[in-house]
């Protein structure tokens, strides 16, 4: 009996992309793209780096406005009382 070489490396019976003998029942493990993988990894980080992005410049964005605000209530608070300080202090 003869044993052949191909089965003895693991090749299995009927060569390198046929299944082995005792996991011919088996079900395959799915096996994903290294592309598919870069690709996502790629996406999810840019994403990930807009939303950053986007976050802090929102941020700095609403703090601005909120100092600009106060200064100019300030401004005008300042002004009124100037304009209105003859008027509290004369004499009827």
């Amino acid at each position: 009996m003869p044993v052949d070489s191909r089965a003895s490396l693991g090749f299995g019976a009927n060569g390198p992309g046929a299944a082995p003998a005792d996991t011919a029942g088996r079900r395959r493990r799915r096996t994903i793209s290294i592309k598919l993988i870069l690709t996502s990894a790629t996406t999810l980080l840019i994403a990930l780096t807009v939303a950053g992005v986007v976050f802090v410049t929102e941020r700095n964005t609403r703090r601005t406005l909120q100092e600009e605000m106060e200064t100019r209530l300030l401004l005008e608070a300042r002004n009124l009382a100037l304009l209105s300080t003859d008027a509290l202090l004369s004499e009827f």
